[in-house]
């Protein structure tokens, strides 16, 4: 005998299981799709170098060198500490530029008339430091503030390596470290560093020829190690 109540009783509770589990497969599939459009939206990492002299590189440029002298309330007279500071400028434009040195009094200060006896002084103490007069000018400079004091400026054009600038911080990047990767700032204040130490930008470029041996030091080396080292 066939029971039909039974077998119409299995078949509903079939078609409920089927309907549940649809339910389910439809959150899965949302919930995968929702896992890769977060997925679009993440950050790229390596997107900052982690080499810090590729980020912040030095260069060699011309750069303007300048020496900032007051003026004071004696202008036909110079101290010895100015005729110093004049002296150690006047070496290094000897030793890095070829051009002229400019010696700048300001226009449309309070002082430009003092400023103007006084920038005779100055290429005068050049002139005495050893500079060749005909790479001496004497000129002038408009100041951005009229009816003040102004200082005579010193001026010449050199090869120096820089960096930077320094100092860009376009996010926490000390506290945001889910990327592992340096912050955009890192590293660039050590090149800055390293560029200021060097004595002769080109030697960046390319390395110096060697210099001659010194045979006399030479000589004593080989004695030396004739005499005391031929047995080790």
């Amino acid at each position: 005998m066939m029971i039909k109540i039974g077998q119409k009783q299995g078949h509903s509770s079939n078609f409920k299981l089927s309907s549940l589990t649809l339910k389910l497969m439809a959150v899965v599939t949302v919930a995968a799709l929702a896992g890769c459009a977060n997925q679009d939206k993440g950050l790229t990492v390596g997107s900052v170098s982690d080499d810090y002299r590729a980020r912040h590189p030095i260069m060699i440029t011309d750069k303007d060198m300048i020496l900032d002298l007051p003026v004071g309330n004696f202008p036909t007279r110079m101290t010895h500490q100015a005729k110093d500071t004049i002296s150690g400028f006047a070496r290094d434009y000897m030793k890095s530029s070829a051009g002229q040195i400019l010696v700048l009094q300001p226009m449309g200060a309070s002082n430009s008339h003092k400023a103007g006896q006084y920038a005779n002084l100055v290429a005068n103490a050049l002139a005495s430091s050893g500079v060749p007069r005909h790479q001496i000018a004497v000129s002038s400079y408009e100041t951005e503030t009229e009816g003040g004091a102004a200082p005579v400026k010193v001026v010449y054009t050199a090869l120096a390596a820089s960096t930077g600038p320094c100092g860009v911080w376009n996010e926490d990047m000390l506290a945001n470290t889910h990327t592992n990767t340096n912050y955009e700032n890192f590293g660039c204040a050590t090149q800055n560093n390293l560029a200021a130490q060097i004595a002769n930008p080109l030697d960046l470029v390319a390395p110096r020829s060697m210099s001659q041996i010194d045979a006399t030091r030479r000589a004593n080396a080989i004695k030396s190690y004739q005499d005391n080292g031929a047995g080790l």
